[in-house]
């Protein structure tokens, strides 16, 4: 009895995820409950399949549009009747497309009822898959939406390939198009570089200024600073000559020693973390410092700072050996009194050194005098031996000149006026100003020109 509506023309109201189809009856499984129709459309446009099948389940109301013989010899005068919307095709308003759709949906009817729970995506064919995603809601919604149909109207199929990135990315060949790009003659425009007001327009022809001349090549050593101004290195009998010169101008040995214990003090506390460190809201981490000093002029320097870093808040440790205090100098004597009305600690042994964390340690334990005697102390191999323990950074002043290495391995070197020729071990150097006048510089042949600029205390590298 199925039989007798193949070829019927129908409209097929299905559940709501799938919505309305028509078309032409091709076949009627009564086994699997199943309908198929050709030349069908959904929700008023053309599928791209040829036939599709629907199942029993799906199927809300089935309307019975054209018999057989009349939708055949609709077919032989007609393209077809349910056609695809054109871009051509224009309606004025959504009252005359439902008078359109109701002259199309004219004819005896039989409605078929069917109930389902199951998913209607699970329920469909192969075949019909993809087009019972792409249906509306309803056929009130189908018809209220197919005046836009043209801009949803892409064919479904194509939604459901997965798009292969890896073969599209071998299409694009970024050598060749590298190549393209770099063949091409294209003009950059160079930035104009600011100048700021302090900074001359016209660059020097020598970036390194030699304004230090010593007119002795028995020392072929020299540094540079930051600004490129070439230091040269002098022997220890040159330095003693000149300071000597310095002293019976009025620059004395206490005067010296106040000029480089301040800035010996100012290095530092730039090393300790400068104004980040040393402020009164910051009081919790005050730096801790241990000053080791010997018995000498070099010893003298070293207290002179210790006292002025205690004068900045600065908690200091002096030690001072004390097998050797018979041997005092009348200088080194002074600068130990001014150090105790400070109040920091003072210490005589090496077992009284602090065993806790140490900020760093400050190194005055080497003599240009006697270097390889000084060394040789027990007081100075205990101290090396408790500094190396500590893993603290050191700082040399005015550590001795090649051959000989400083006692201590220090992290950075603080020299004095100008620079000796010092061991590769003396670490990252810097040099203080002694405020020595040209005169002095003059006498004992050095032509001198003040490379500080607007500071005391600078950082000097070796020159190759």
């Amino acid at each position: 009895m199925s039989t007798e509506y193949i070829g019927c023309m129908v409209s097929i109201e299905c559940v709501e995820q799938l919505g309305t189809y028509q078309g032409i009856i091709d076949s009627i499984d009564p086994v699997h409950q199943a309908l198929t129709i050709s030349h069908a459309f959904h929700n008023g446009v053309q599928c791209d399949m040829p036939k599709v099948t629907i199942l029993a389940p799906d199927i809300v109301n089935l309307r019975l549009l054209k018999s057989a013989k009349e939708a055949k010899e609709m077919l032989k005068n007609t393209v077809f009747n349910f056609q695809k919307p054109t871009k051509s095709e224009k309606y004025n308003s959504d009252k005359e497309l439902k008078e359109k759709r109701k002259e199309q949906l004219k004819s005896p009817a039989n409605c078929v009822q069917g109930k389902s729970h199951q998913s209607p995506s699970k329920r469909l064919s192969p075949m019909c898959q993809g087009q019972g995603r792409k249906g509306g809601n309803n056929r009130k919604d189908s018809h209220r939406r197919t005046p836009w149909s043209e801009t949803f109207n892409d064919n479904v199929k194509s939604y459901h390939e997965e798009f292969d990135f890896e073969k599209n990315h071998k299409l694009f060949d970024k050598k060749a198009e590298f190549e393209k790009i770099e063949g091409k003659d294209i003009m950059k425009e160079t930035p104009k570089k600011s100048y700021r007001c302090d900074e001359n327009v016209i660059a020097s022809a020598d970036s390194e200024l030699k304004q230090i001349r010593i007119g002795d090549s028995s020392i072929n050593s020299s540094y540079l600073t930051d600004s490129g101004i070439v230091i040269p290195a002098i022997s220890l009998a040159k330095r003693i000559d000149l300071f000597e010169k310095a002293a019976e101008l009025g620059v004395t040995v206490e005067k010296r020693l106040e000029m480089c214990g301040r800035s010996a003090a100012e290095m530092v506390m730039n090393l300790l973390g400068g104004a980040n460190r040393l402020n009164p809201a910051n009081a919790h981490q005050t730096p801790f410092v241990v000053v080791l000093a010997g018995p000498h002029p070099e010893g003298a320097l070293a207290i002179n700072c210790a006292r002025q870093l205690s004068c900045h808040g600065i908690k200091v440790t002096l030690f001072v050996p004390k097998s050797v205090s018979a041997g005092y100098c009348s200088i080194l004597e002074n600068e130990i009194r001014i150090y105790m009305s400070t109040g920091s600690n003072f210490i005589r042994s090496v077992a009284d050194l602090p065993k806790d964390t140490v900020d760093m340690v400050i190194s005055g334990v080497d003599s240009h005098r006697s270097t390889d005697a000084n060394q040789r102390h027990s007081w100075c191999i205990e101290a090396k031996i408790w500094a190396e323990k500590l893993r603290t950074p050191i700082i040399a002043l005015d550590p001795p000149q090649e051959p000989h290495k400083p006692a201590l391995n220090p992290k950075c070197s603080l020299s004095l006026g100008l620079p000796l020729k010092l061991s590769e071990f003396s670490g990252k150097m810097y040099l203080s100003d002694v405020a020595i006048p040209k005169q002095v510089f003059r006498q004992v042949g050095i032509s001198y020109q003040s490379p500080f600029g607007h500071k005391y205390v600078i950082p000097i590298y070796k020159r190759e």
